[in-house]
């Protein structure tokens, strides 16, 4: 997701051109604006690797009609209803 942390460590460090060698650090993002329009993409498949086939997702989602959007906001503390 993109908006998961994703720990940089192992292979996968982060080079440090201050420190000029590799470190292990955390990667994120957040937003500084909501857009006024959201726009969901659900997807609708996903790939089972104990058959290696694409199967169909039919779980059932609900969405409230009004969203608090704060916490993907950075350095955000009131509240973003949507």
């Amino acid at each position: 997701s993109l908006l998961t942390e994703e720990m940089m460590d192992g292979d996968n460090q982060w080079f440090c051109e201050a420190l000029d060698r590799k470190v292990d650090g955390v990667r994120f993002s957040t937003f500084q604006k909501i857009p006024t329009i959201l726009c969901i993409h659900l997807s609708r498949f996903t790939f089972d690797y104990a058959s290696m086939q694409r199967k169909k997702v039919s779980d059932i989602i609900s969405i409230p009609e009004a969203l608090d959007l704060s916490f993907l906001m950075s350095g955000c503390s009131e509240s973003l209803d949507y």
